[in-house]
């Protein structure tokens, strides 16, 4: 006879254990009589006894980890970027805790996927961690908390755009073609509470591509014209109802029209175009820093209202600045003639017009 696999063993004792709970289900937890739908169990009203059931989890243990970190736990990124989101399992003395196993999966109204995760090394399995780093699919991830510091170079030529992962920490990356919500959920089995064990982060994808004013030389008191352009990333089209803002931070007097204020946000019209003027109400020399925030409207998608770009011109205020300069002897003999000189310098950056130099001769 063909002894019983484990699985048969498992299926046998199942079915005996269903059967027992029916049974016991049965003779006791029906009401006979039609006017309940469930008795009283039949320890409720003995004496001293206590429920059968096993409580899970069991208290806390002085070993159990007691929180899951995720950062960031919120963010908004371009379509076609990753984001590489992080985690970590804070052990009892509140020390992040290495080789504890973090269930990545994204939720199934998500855009995106991930398409990079923490790999791990091969000395994780010598010292213990079985958890066996993998991509399951593009919606979940099984990853372990690294040993080690790493630091995630996007191979780019600068290093503002690196991600420093910490010993006990681990991290995915998620990407999306296309604008959207991504909602990112880790899960740490080894942390107690599940309040606690789970965390979510949420990513906000965004197709916008923008062209900030170039700065602008004007005449002091005159007015110029700010323009900037927002249109998506991947086909280069413009985009109408995004908002723009601008804020004057610092430089002479000057506001935006028509009220002179030092804030102003425009819509971008059918071109993807925001434009507004800036003007002084009494001629400066000096120059206007200007701060720009393109936000993102939340009719796309039904989300918030998002700063997804930020960016910065100046509007510089010229002015001729005219300097007279007389020289010549202080005194001199009957008779004798003497010369001066008068010199007029314009050390300003606009030519002054129309100038006329009087000298009265004593």
């Amino acid at each position: 006879m063909r002894p019983f696999g484990t699985g048969s063993r498992i299926t046998i004792a199942w079915t005996l254990l269903c059967l027992g709970l029916l049974a016991g289900c049965r003779s006791s937890g029906i009401d006979p009589s039609g006017e309940h739908v469930f008795t009283q169990p039949p320890w409720a009203n003995i004496q001293g006894s206590s429920s059968p059931y096993h409580e899970y989890p069991g208290g806390q243990l002085p070993w159990d980890n007691v929180r899951l970190i995720v950062n960031p736990s919120r963010c908004a990124a371009p379509v076609g970027s990753d984001v590489v989101v992080m985690a970590g399992v804070l052990g009892p003395d509140n020390y992040l805790r290495t080789n504890e196993r973090v269930e990545w999966s994204l939720s199934p109204d998500s855009q995106g996927e991930f398409v990079d995760f923490d790999h791990g090394t091969w000395t994780d399995l010598a010292l213990g961690d079985f958890t066996w780093p993998r991509k399951k699919d593009s919606r979940w991830v099984v990853t372990s908390t690294s040993r080690r510091y790493l630091r995630l170079n996007r191979e780019t030529p600068t290093t503002t755009d690196d991600v420093c992962v910490a010993r006990g920490q681990t991290w995915v990356a998620v990407s999306s073609p296309v604008e959207g919500l991504s909602h990112v959920t880790a899960y740490a089995p080894s942390v107690y509470g599940w309040d606690v064990k789970k965390q979510t982060a949420t990513i906000l994808w965004f197709d916008a591509l923008c062209q900030f004013p170039s700065p602008v030389i004007t005449a002091a008191g005159g007015r110029a014209m700010l323009t900037t352009t927002v249109s998506k990333q991947t086909d280069r089209s413009p985009r109408a109802g995004w908002r723009v803002r601008y804020e004057i931070a610092g430089g002479p007097p000057a506001g935006f029209a028509p009220d002179g204020a030092a804030v102003a946000t425009v819509v971008t019209n059918e071109a993807g175009q925001a434009s507004v003027e800036i003007a002084q109400a009494q001629p400066a020399a000096g120059v206007n820093a200007i701060n720009i925030q393109v936000i993102r409207p939340s009719a796309i998608d039904g989300g918030e209202s998002l700063v997804v770009r930020s960016g910065g011109t100046t509007a510089s205020w010229s002015a001729p600045q005219l300097t007279v300069r007389k020289t010549g002897p202080a005194v001199g003999s009957i008779g004798a003639t003497l010369s001066y000189r008068i010199a007029v310098v314009n050390s300003g950056d606009l030519p002054a017009d129309d100038v006329a130099v009087v000298d009265e001769i004593p």
